[in-house]
Order: structure tokens, then C-alpha cells, then sequence
């Protein structure tokens, strides 16, 4: 699909800091897609001592003129400089090395990379313009907490804030898994590069968390990537109670905070919900970001509420909708693949990608195969709050 790079222009930082990110080259968080002005949200992941040349070709959609540009670190790990209202280059970074106009990935973290185009005037150089060119996750394996057996795993509570890497494939047999960060949401980076799997992951009970899945919730900023999950068996039905109480069930995590990703997951299994929202990466998507990820197998509620809805969904049970920028809503669900026997009953809105979705637009380039049974049912989403998707639960189908 042919891509329009947007960088998104405003000449106060701070202000800019808060608007939604453009892209460059192959390392852009947000590209234009053609004719559909729809938005990808997925950030690059560089390895160590990669290198990303900037040319001034980068910024040739703006209608400015401007002699010369100069890269500065505008955040690290969610961290900018700020002095009396302005942000200002991010000193001494621990991630990137910039030089001239190439940047050098160094070590683990998250940077977000701004320029100021430059253009002289009666001989000075006086006017700037501040904008964003790139995010990105740095991973340095050298650098990173090795995890490779199920204590290490486990004692990712430790640190929930540092960067992870597995190297190797667990086996979870014989334990019933406690949610990773159940009582303080997971910030760092958790990463699969080379293609482990953790296997015969089981929860029996809704009674240690709130929030079930691999990972209880996801911080802002969180990145999980590569992750494989096979053999899981979560089952979240013993909960008694209000649905608003019940609990959130994901594969992967129960939810996910704005701006948290995850990237390249694969869970394969049976999901037995307790309630509110149920799905097969995450039980509930606060405006972060799910991409190239699949769930194979089966997902279920067997509750009724009587007087309150749930959700339950092939990629995540509840999908709050991305943020607009220049009208136009930002998919968070992106290149999703789902094969499922997804079923909730009658109080259920069941969604072959997502159970319930406030608007309309938020999955692109998604698939789905199986069969989705419930009181509002849809192969793509279940119920939206601009109107519900009936469909035949018994289809194949892609969603572009």
C-alpha cells in the first residue's frame, strides 16, 4: 500500500507534544495511507548500532522554506526537558546518538526525535520552525534483563519499569500464573526477537486480579512485542459480583493504557471470561496500539448479568477509539489476524476483532475466520456506539 508521509507542524513544542506524532522513512509512528486517511500508530523497533539518515527530502510536505535542519531528542522514556514552558534537547541520551543528520541506536528505551528546520534572514539565522520527524524502541540485548525460566519471568514484578528480553522457551506447567505487575502497571519493555515460546500459561481463578492476563495492565509508554503464548488456559468464571466489578481478561495483558504497545503477539488457547471485557490479546484497549497479532482457538462468557452488556472480542474485548488529528480517527487495531469459536451469550456484544467499540474505524487490514455467537454479533465488532454490525457469524473475512 503506498504511503503519503504527514509530519504534523506547530511551532510550540510543548503544545505539539500533546498532538498526535508523524513519521519518516521506514521509522514513522504515523503514516498517511492513500486515499484512506487513516493513520498507522505502530512505532519501529531498532536494534543496537542501526543507523537512520535524515535528509531534507524528509520534510519536503511542508509548503516552508528553510536553509537547514538540526536533530535534537525531544523524549527519552517518556522524559522531555522542560524549562520555563519550552521543551529543550534531552541532554546526554542514553538511547540515541545523534550526529549531524544521522541518528545511531545505542541502548535500550524509547525516544521521540524532533528537528528545527532553519532559515536565515539579513544574514542571521532567526526563524524555526520545531517538529517531530520519528519515534522509536531501542532494544540492546547485551543490555537488557535476560529472561529464560519461569522465575525469571515472575520476577519481572521487580522492576517494572526496566527492559526485557526472552532467551528462551518456558514451559508454566503445574502453576496457576500470577498477572505480571497486579498491583503496579508494567512500564518497561518486554521483547522476543528470536521466537521463544511460553507454554502451558494457566489462570484458574479471578480471584488474584482484577486485570488477567500475562501481564495485568500496561503503563504508558509499555512495549511488548514478539511475545508467543501457547497451550494458555485462562478461565476467569469463577467471579461473582456486579459486571462493572468483573473482571478484564486478555491473553497477553487486561488492559492496556494510552499509548502502550503491543506488537507481533501470538496466543493460542482457551479464554473463559468473567465478565466485562474479554479478548484473546487484551481485555481492554485504552487508546494504546495492537499490531501484526493473532489469537487461534476459543473465547467464552458464560455469565448473565441480566441488567448489564459485556464484551468479548478475537483481538481485545473493549477497543476505546484512537485519537483524531485533523478529523480523521486513528486505527489502533492494525494487521490483526483472529481464528476463533468466540461465544458470549445473550448479554454479550461479540466481535470476531473486537467485542465493543465507541466509533467506527479503529481496525484495519484485520481477518477473521470462525464463528462469533452473541446478543450483538459481528465478524469485525460487536457493538458500536454509533449502531450495532449484524452479520452471519459463520464467515471468513478481511476487513481493509
Amino acid at each position: 500500500m503506498n504511503k503519503k508521509l504527514k509530519i504534523i507542524l506547530l511551532s510550540n513544542l510543548l503544545f505539539l507534544s500533546l498532538m498526535a506524532l508523524s513519521g519518516c522513512g521506514t521509522n514513522s509512528i504515523f503514516a498517511w495511507h492513500g486515499d484512506s486517511k487513516e493513520y498507522d500508530h505502530l512505532p519501529t523497533i531498532m536494534k543496537a548500532n542501526e543507523k537512520l539518515t535524515i535528509e531534507k527530502s524528509h520534510f519536503d510536505n511542508f509548503n516552508l522554506e528553510f536553509d537547514r535542519f538540526e536533530l535534537w531528542v525531544h523524549s527519552e522514556n517518556g522524559i522531555s526537558n522542560i524549562q520555563n514552558g519550552r521543551v529543550l534537547p534531552f541532554e546526554n541520551s542514553s538511547v540515541v546518538v545523534i550526529q549531524d543528520n544521522i541518528i545511531t541506536a545505542k541502548d535500550s528505551g524509547h525516544v521521540t526525535i524532533a528537528a528545527s528546520l532553519i532559515q536565515s534572514r539579513n544574514g542571521s539565522e532567526e526563524h524555526h520552525w520545531g517538529v517531530f520527524v520519528c519515534s522509536f524502541f531501542v532494544i540492546n540485548e547485551s543490555t537488557m534483563n535476560h529472561i529464560s525460566t519461569a522465575e525469571d519471568l515472575a520476577n519481572i514484578n521487580n522492576n517494572l519499569s526496566g527492559h526485557f528480553i526472552l532467551t528462551a522457551d518456558i514451559d508454566l506447567s503445574g502453576s496457576d500464573w500470577i498477572p505480571i505487575g497486579n498491583a503496579t502497571a508494567f512500564s518497561g519493555m518486554f521483547v522476543n526477537p528470536n521466537n521463544y515460546k511460553i507454554t502451558n500459561f494457566t489462570i484458574t481463578s479471578s480471584q488474584n486480579s482484577r486485570h488477567i492476563g500475562l501481564f495485568s495492565s500496561l503503563d504508558r509508554g509499555a512495549l511488548i512485542s514478539g511475545i508467543i503464548l501457547e497451550d494458555l488456559y485462562i478461565d476467569a468464571s469463577d467471579f461473582e459480583g456486579d459486571v462493572l466489578d468483573s473482571p478484564i481478561v486478555g491473553g497477553i495483558v487486561g488492559y492496556i493504557a494510552p499509548t502502550a504497545i503491543v506488537l507481533n503477539c501470538f496466543v493460542s488457547g482457551t479464554i473463559i471470561g468473567g465478565g466485562r471485557a474479554t479478548g484473546g490479546i487484551a481485555g481492554i484497549n485504552a487508546i494504546g496500539h495492537i499490531g501484526d497479532s493473532t489469537f487461534v482457538g476459543t473465547l467464552m462468557v458464560n455469565k448473565n448479568f441480566e441488567t448489564h452488556s459485556f464484551a468479548i472480542g478475537g483481538i481485545v474485548g473493549i477497543n476505546e477509539f484512537g485519537t483524531k488529528t485533523n478529523g480523521d480517527i486513528i486505527p489502533n487495531i492494525i494487521n490483526a489476524k483472529v481464528m476463533a469459536y468466540i461465544s458470549g451469550g445473550y448479554w454479550a456484544n461479540a466481535g470476531g476483532i473486537i467485542g465493543f467499540v465507541p466509533f467506527a474505524g479503529t481496525v484495519r487490514n484485520s481477518e477473521f475466520s470462525g464463528t462469533v455467537a452473541g446478543r450483538n454479533a459481528g465478524t469485525k465488532t460487536g457493538l458500536t456506539r454509533i449502531g450495532g454490525q449484524e452479520s452471519d457469524p459463520f464467515v471468513s473475512v478481511n476487513f481493509d
